[in-house]
């Protein structure tokens, strides 16, 4: 179902009628223990690689307003221009701009932790990242050929990677602000297309709008 929330065409979401039916299904949601890990298959309020409950919830939405969010990636600067109403709570341009800036000071080290979550980006930012690239030895300092389980001693090691992934956001903090910067820990660490993509449209909305 999730897949079907994301197919549009040009008169709106074409597999709507498959949603509807099958809106049920979200009340029947198992926890799954994957290698110790519990999972839920993601939040009703956000996004995940395998969970696309927010959007549903938004597509079922009676205002106009899932439109904006469903296109927050290109279209941030409308979502910023619009008043947002979320039940009995008005979201102005102003607030929801206040809001942004105020996720990206996070990121980027206006935290508990004083500690940047993009590599590169300031003196304190995680060393240990969740990426195969980053962790192994370049060609140049290992010559030999690396075979798939070679890597094992890397991703163990408590060394920070080899290379730097700059510009790479990881998945950041737990609820508690605590930030383990484990390649293990790839929740926290690990930099996926899904997290780093939102950044792209609010960078670039404050830069041609400087706040």
């Amino acid at each position: 179902m999730g897949s079907s929330v994301v197919v549009q065409g040009n008169k709106g979401f074409i597999l709507l009628e498959l949603c509807m039916n099958n809106i049920h299904n979200l009340d029947s949601i198992v926890v799954k223990n994957i290698d110790g890990v519990l999972s839920a298959g993601g939040s009703f309020a956000e996004f995940g690689w395998d969970s696309k409950h927010a959007a549903v919830i938004v597509l079922f939405s009676r205002t106009n307003s899932y439109v904006l969010f469903c296109r927050i990636t290109n279209k941030i600067s409308v979502l910023l221009s619009r008043v947002v109403h979320c039940g009995n709570v008005v979201a102005t341009p102003a607030r929801l701009i206040q809001v942004a800036k105020s996720q990206v000071d996070y990121k980027l080290g206006t935290n508990p932790l004083k500690m940047s979550y993009m590599v590169g980006y300031g003196k304190n930012f995680p060393q240990r990242i969740h990426h195969r690239g980053s962790s192994l030895p370049s060609k140049d300092q290992h010559q030999e050929r690396i075979k798939c389980n070679g890597g094992t001693p890397y991703f163990n090691s408590n060394n920070p990677n080899h290379n730097l992934l700059i510009g790479a956001v990881v998945g950041g903090p737990d609820i508690n602000d605590s930030y383990s910067d484990s390649r293990s820990d790839f929740v926290q660490s690990e930099p996926t297309t899904y997290i780093n993509a939102p950044p792209v449209g609010v960078l670039a909305y404050f830069k041609s709008h400087p706040y």
